[in-house]
């Protein structure tokens, strides 16, 4: 990170709004070549972008919002820790549901 590029993250975009007041900027940095667009990390597929600043070389990645989900710019080393964040968080919900299903199917056998 470095004052030319962008000096903080965000974890997410609190509403469509912001994100768009924050791709202007975006855009302005791409247009003066503070940023480029990493055309070889890009993973349009799941609406992430890959930027890398001129100056430092800090990679960015861009998540874009979409319905509840609020988007990202992080580093790309931060992008990486949030999604490893969020799989261990959907595999722990994963298993709470089949622990209150199982539970469930107990006690309905127990009370029948």
């Amino acid at each position: 990170m470095c004052e030319k590029c962008f000096e903080k993250e965000y974890k997410k975009f609190p509403s469509y709004t912001d994100f768009e007041n924050f791709e202007k900027v975006l855009d302005e940095k791409c247009k003066n070549n503070i940023l480029k667009i990493d055309i070889q990390s890009n993973e349009l597929i799941d609406f992430r972008m890959y930027y890398q600043c001129t100056f430092c070389k800090e990679k960015w990645v861009m998540s874009i919002p979409e319905n509840a989900w609020r988007g990202y710019f992080l580093t790309e080393k931060n992008a990486l820790k949030y999604h490893l964040q969020l799989e261990k968080e959907k595999k722990e919900r994963f298993i709470n549901l089949i622990i209150i299903i199982i539970l469930g199917v107990f006690l309905y056998f127990i009370f029948k």
